[in-house]
């Protein structure tokens, strides 16, 4: 058997016809290398150069092996590539709660793992909180984006991500509609609307913490499933309510303004985490979350706790 070193080697040499130049390019000592190109003849059973101590030339069966080396390598490359593309293209990757508005670096993770050479299909999907971690839990998904951490078990990891700055969103008529930035305790006395507890338990308790650091317990209104039916009700004049960033856009009925920090201590921002089983390899998820770190906010890298594993 015919090493693949030995082939390289062997090509180099064929390229050059010369042993010194050989010999740098493959950064060995010559001696050796000439050593190599004749145990490679011994184990051929013919001459595959004609040497002399002015010049080095391929012999006919050295310009026959010269074309057929070079197809073996080409071949060898070729199926390696192919090979580690097969195996990626047939694994998907499941990723539930990713969000793009405001979060142009996952988008730009997701594009990077799903073109080639990586070449992942992937399957996004949208969920609770709750939903989500069940589905971390049953593998079904591979990768999550939540808004608390706290109910992990000791076999996931995670990491935060981003920080989202928070705004009250009113009503175009409401008092405060005009403002750019507001106290959270302006809304003392609003009567809110949410989305339920279970959907997200972290982030309600977060809300409910800035505004207890406020100096008040939110009025609750209304409890809603998702933020559309939020924002309706909203516009209806039903109730005030806090969003994050991403949620925030031009929206007919409504205004969103800057909640100024209740305390140093309780910034108004939500944490982002990224979360994922810690079981060991599965390159498709690794090379997201790889792509995710290297993308990923500034002040969210200087922010990212420690994954808990």
């Amino acid at each position: 058997m015919i090493e693949t070193r030995l082939l390289r080697q062997f090509l180099v040499v064929a390229e050059e016809l010369h042993f010194g130049r050989a010999a740098v390019r493959l950064h060995m000592a010559q001696p050796p290398l000439s050593q190599a190109m004749l145990r490679l003849e011994e184990k051929m059973g013919v001459a595959l150069f004609e040497r002399s101590s002015r010049h080095v030339v391929l012999t006919a069966a050295g310009s026959v092996f010269r074309e057929r080396a070079q197809a073996v390598l080409r071949l060898l490359h070729d199926a390696v590539a192919e090979a580690h593309a097969v195996a990626m293209a047939h694994q998907v990757l499941v990723v539930s709660g990713v969000q793009f508005r405001g979060y142009d670096f996952l988008l730009a993770a997701l594009k990077h793992v799903c073109e080639a050479p990586l070449g992942v299909r992937m399957e996004l999907r949208q969920g609770t909180t709750v939903e989500q971690l069940a589905w971390l839990e049953a593998r079904t998904a591979d990768v999550a984006f939540v808004r608390g951490v706290d109910t992990l078990g000791p076999h996931f990891a995670s990491a935060c991500v981003a920080q989202e700055s928070l705004y009250a969103v009113v009503d175009a008529r409401h008092p405060l509609a005009q403002h750019t930035q507001l106290a959270l305790a302006a809304l003392s006395s609003a009567s809110f609307v949410f989305t339920a507890p279970r959907l997200g338990p972290a982030y309600h308790a977060h809300l409910l913490r800035l505004c207890r650091a406020a100096g008040f317990t939110p009025t609750l209104a209304h409890e809603v499933e998702n933020m559309q039916t939020l924002l309706g009700l909203v516009e209806a004049g039903m109730g005030v309510s806090i969003v994050p960033a991403s949620v925030v856009a031009h929206t007919e009925g409504v205004r969103f303004v800057r909640v100024a920090d209740p305390s140093p201590e309780v910034p108004a921002r939500v944490p982002l985490y990224m979360v994922w089983p810690d079981d060991g390899p599965n390159p498709p998820r690794d090379a997201f979350i790889a792509a995710v770190r290297e993308r990923m906010p500034l002040q969210a890298q200087v922010a990212m706790p420690e994954p808990r594993c």
